[in-house]
């Protein structure tokens, strides 16, 4: 973050507490009421505070255009969640595999987060508020787990010592930190479970200490997860100690982690309505249309009666996705598929976890045998449904969770140049209804595609989900466009990672070096990440 940016919002929101007031003092009234001095600063933490709001807010940054090119164009895609329906790049493109925009995620974090959490906590240690320091550690882990999903290893640690030669911590060496940390912060924000003074700057839980405590929980159990099929000794230690905690975890949407826009449209009712560039997924399509999913209503459009021609095979679900890397040659062709609906256009909020996903992961460490508390992996499994059905609204959840026959549909392209073009068959016949005689392996594909549904639109989470587990079963790009130059992809397999960033390579080149070796390969896109471990999940 620049710092004429950090003065100025410090200014604004000086001003906005009303921090400066008029008196019948006469020294008062001549002095200017535009000047902000150190002690106004000071009161009520505004010091330390201003900076809050805005990180927050860039743990996903939902600046439209940056959002369309960090994470519509890529994990969006790559997920399988949502698809453009404009051939951007010629048509070639990050969708396709070939990498176009490669460093706004990176950029984003580094200068949104790490930069203000880094004053943060200088000022907190400084001024010996440690609940602050605790709050921005915590929103500096979230935020930056996220970027390491994305390329690996990141600069974390050594952050803020040079700008030339900052190294980069091995994966293992950072979700190590992670926990550690989240150890740290725990325990400072549990000694100050009932301060208020967060409530002013706090634009996801309004200053509630015991909500964030529960993230907290939440994010080590995310974190275990992932790490379960390379240190599953490790993952199951800390997937125990999140549950065990006496604040739990986020199992109802009224704990879900929703950070305010701030008065902004959501990113993607910009993107999909006013620049008409999203659509529908042929995936999400598969998956919904087949289960006659009453959530589909809810997170898309449908089509408009004057193209019912789109979806003559399930007309009783007029709903039409867009294949993703699929060959486009004009937007115009697609851009009447189905929108994302319309609780975008209205919502307050971006969501970055919610409670359904949570219920998801407790049924896979039960899987797993870890003790993740009283309930089965069914129960579990079944709660995530229902709660997912609730956040959006949707009715139906105990007739959709008894169906035992409804399977993911073939996908055509109405507007493909050849009946096959963009064309693929369902790579799944999993169904709803938990069956628990079903071997782990199939009970896990189960959990992770509705974990995969219900956390519709976080695609980071959705794809790193994927790479570890090989679920949901999502079917390859159409057209590959990837490279020797970024890392080939073979044909019916997926893409991996997203390589270290440009202005890395030109001003730290001896760090990324040593990120190279940390990697495990080379900085390409079909560079499997460390948990990304190929064979079975069991």
């Amino acid at each position: 973050m620049k710092t004429k940016t950090i003065i100025k919002g410090v200014f604004v929101l000086a001003m906005s507490l009303g921090l400066t007031n008029c008196t019948d003092n006469f020294e008062d009234l001549n002095t200017n009421p535009y000047k902000i001095t150190g002690e106004s600063l000071e009161q009520d933490y505004n010091d330390i505070g201003a900076y809050y709001p805005n990180m927050l807010r860039m743990v996903v940054n939902t600046t439209h255009w940056r959002y369309q090119i960090a994470q519509n164009l890529c994990s969006d895609s790559w997920a399988a969640y949502l698809a453009a329906p404009t051939p951007f790049a010629g048509g070639t493109n990050n969708t396709t595999y070939k990498m176009v925009w490669k460093d706004h995620a990176w950029n984003s974090s580094y200068e949104g987060i790490m930069a203000p959490a880094k004053k943060i906590i200088e000022l907190a240690q400084e001024k010996k508020k440690p609940q602050f320091e605790a709050w921005a550690k915590l929103i500096r882990i979230y935020g930056m787990q996220r970027v390491a999903s994305l390329h690996g290893p990141i600069i974390y640690s050594d952050y803020g010592k040079s700008a030339t030669t900052s190294k980069y911590d091995a994966e293992e060496t950072l979700y190590t930190n992670f926990f550690t940390e989240l150890d740290e912060v725990m325990t400072v924000l549990t000694e100050y479970k009932d301060f208020k003074g967060f409530k002013r700057f706090d634009v996801a839980y309004k200053g509630d200490i015991t909500k964030w405590l529960k993230l907290a929980n939440t994010l080590r159990l995310k974190l275990a997860i992932r790490i379960s099929n390379i240190k599953p000794d490790l993952a199951k230690t800390q997937a125990e100690k999140a549950v065990a905690n006496e604040f739990g975890l986020i199992v109802s949407n009224d704990d879900n982690f929703n950070v305010d826009l701030g008065g902004t449209p959501h990113p993607l009712s910009t993107i999909c309505y006013s620049w008409g560039d999203t659509r529908m997924s042929a995936t999400m399509e598969s998956f919904l249309v087949g289960y006659h999913d009453g959530r589909v209503g809810k997170m898309f459009a449908p089509i408009a009666d004057a193209d019912m021609a789109l979806v003559t095979d399930h007309a009783a679900f007029p709903y039409k996705g867009i294949k993703n890397g699929a060959k486009l040659v004009a937007k115009e062709r697609r851009v009447s598929y189905s929108k994302v609906g319309e609780f975008f256009q209205t919502t307050p909020y971006h969501t970055l976890v919610n409670a359904a996903e949570v219920n998801f992961m407790l049924a896979e460490g039960k899987l797993r045998g870890w003790n993740m508390g009283g309930k089965t992996a069914q129960q579990y499994y079944e709660d995530g449904i229902r709660t997912s059905f609730t956040q959006w609204g949707a009715s139906g959840a105990d007739e959709y969770l008894a169906n035992n026959a409804l399977k993911p549909i073939n996908y055509k392209d109405p507007k493909g140049e050849t009946p096959t073009e963009n064309a693929f068959d369902a790579q799944t016949e999993i169904t709803i209804a938990w069956d628990d005689a079903a071997a782990n392996e199939v009970k896990l594909e189960r959990i992770i595609t509705q974990k995969w549904i219900a956390g519709f639109p976080d695609s980071y989470e959705a794809w790193s989900d994927f790479r570890r587990t090989g679920y949901p079963k999502i079917e390859p790009v159409y057209q590959n466009d990837s490279n020797e130059s970024d890392g080939t992809i073979a044909n019916g397999d997926y893409i991996k990672r997203m390589r270290f960033i440009e202005k890395e390579y030109a001003s730290n080149q001896a760090g990324v070096a040593d990120a190279v070796t940390k990697l495990g390969g080379p900085d390409k896109i079909n560079t499997s990440l460390w948990w990304d471990k190929v064979g079975s999940n069991f």
